[in-house]
């Protein structure tokens, strides 16, 4: 339980130091890390376009970086 801990420890440094969050290292912990697909990266990609559509359409009067989101797709041509 000690690697644990020390373990539990070593991430709330790392997400305090990072993020500005501190956690409570008697709590649980529920982490999943994986490896996303392409796919699943160009899904979020184009979910963050559509966030950032809906805040500059919601609020025109806030000041935004213009953002310069550039979409090309490939696809198969068929004969």
């Amino acid at each position: 339980m000690a690697i644990k801990r020390h373990n539990k420890e070593r991430l709330a440094k790392y997400v305090l130091k990072h993020n500005g969050i501190k956690l409570n290292v008697d709590s649980i912990f529920d982490v999943m890390v994986k490896r996303l697909h392409e796919y699943k990266r160009q899904l979020m990609n184009i979910l963050h376009v559509m966030y950032l559509y809906n805040q500059i359409k919601d609020h025109p009067e806030m000041e935004f970086l213009s953002p310069h989101l550039y979409l090309r797709s490939q696809g198969g041509s068929r004969l």
